[in-house]
Parts: structure tokens; C-alpha cells; sequence
């Protein structure tokens, strides 16, 4: 028989948090109740907040809400925005609401995530993703 199974790239950012969220959604079937943070990502992204950082980059051309999927790695996951710059650089770009961390940096989750989607765009794309 064969498995099919795919884990999500969400997968990959809970377990980085905590892994015990991935025994409580797989295998107790739990859901997590949804907070604030969470509702206000879960909301449709506003273009404007990222219109400053696509200038920054030439953006030429700009993917929303992509599905990507690596059937070798068994991941898959949807990507807010991939930025194609006039360079042809290919850019994912994830928005996150969160509170700051005490040095201003982005969260462990988070970038393992990004890194996660990085990969998956690499994939799905051909390409090289360097930032």
C-alpha cells in the first residue's frame, strides 16, 4: 500500500514552535483555538502592506496565494506571494502578524517556514531562491 501522506508546510512552523502540536492535530485530532493573530492572518492580505518591499526588489511580476508541492519531499503548502523580480530572481514573501520578538528579528517558526516555502518554490520553479 502506498502512503500518501503530505505534511504541510504549517506542519513544519508548529513543530518548530512546539512539537507537541503536531501529536495534538495528527494524532488526538485537536485543533488549536484560533487567537487573534491567527484570525487576522487568516484574513485576505493586503498587497499595500508589501507594495514598499516590491519596489525595493523591481518586482516585475507578483504570484499570490501559490499551492506548491514537492512530491519527493512529501511537503505542501500555499505561499502568500512569490515576487519575480526584472532580474528574474524569484522572491517568496510570507506575511506574518505577530507580536516583535525582543530584538526586532523574525521568529524561529517563522523563518523555517519561509525556508520551507523557499525550497518548494526552488522545486516547483526550477530555480534558485537566494533570499
Amino acid at each position: 500500500m502506498k502512503n500518501n501522506f503530505y505534511i504541510t508546510v504549517t506542519d513544519v512552523k508548529n513543530y518548530a514552535y512546539c512539537p507537541k502540536i503536531i501529536y495534538f492535530t495528527h494524532v488526538l485530532h485537536l485543533q488549536e483555538p484560533k487567537t487573534e493573530a491567527m484570525e487576522l492572518g487568516s484574513q485576505k492580505h493586503d498587497e499595500t502592506l508589501i507594495t514598499p518591499l516590491l519596489k525595493t526588489l523591481k518586482t516585475k511580476k507578483l504570484l499570490k496565494n501559490i499551492n506548491l508541492t514537492s512530491k519527493t519531499l512529501k511537503i505542501t503548502g500555499k505561499l502568500d506571494y512569490l515576487a519575480i523580480t526584472k532580474f528574474g530572481e524569484y522572491i517568496p514573501i510570507e506575511i506574518k502578524w505577530s507580536e516583535p520578538t525582543p530584538k526586532g528579528k523574525p521568529k524561529r517558526d517563522h523563518k523555517l517556514q519561509l525556508a520551507t516555502y523557499a525550497i518548494l518554490a526552488e522545486e516547483n520553479y526550477k530555480t534558485t531562491i537566494k533570499r
